[in-house]
């Protein structure tokens, strides 16, 4: 999967939860919040820095990112943007 392709599943699967005011609501502040969410979510995995059983790099229950990986979700922050 490309950073792109990832970009857009996250924020497609953040849509459901992104909705705010009703009355407010439009298709635009729920892809601006979608995007907000998919941002965060990517923000989490590269501060922590670990994925769950993703790799084969394993550490009991959790892998460290190696550097391909962390580029990667930088590349799905930088397509998230763009969206």
């Amino acid at each position: 999967m490309t950073p792109k392709e990832k970009a857009k599943e996250l924020v497609d699967k953040c849509k459901n939860y992104a909705y705010t005011n009703m009355l407010s609501f439009t298709e635009e502040s729920n892809l601006k919040n979608s995007k907000k969410l998919a941002i965060i979510t990517v923000e989490e995995i590269l501060n922590l820095g670990l994925l769950y059983k993703q790799s084969s790099i394993e550490k009991g229950n959790k892998i460290c990112l190696n550097t391909s990986q962390k580029e990667f979700w930088n590349k799905v922050k930088k397509e998230i943007q763009n969206i």
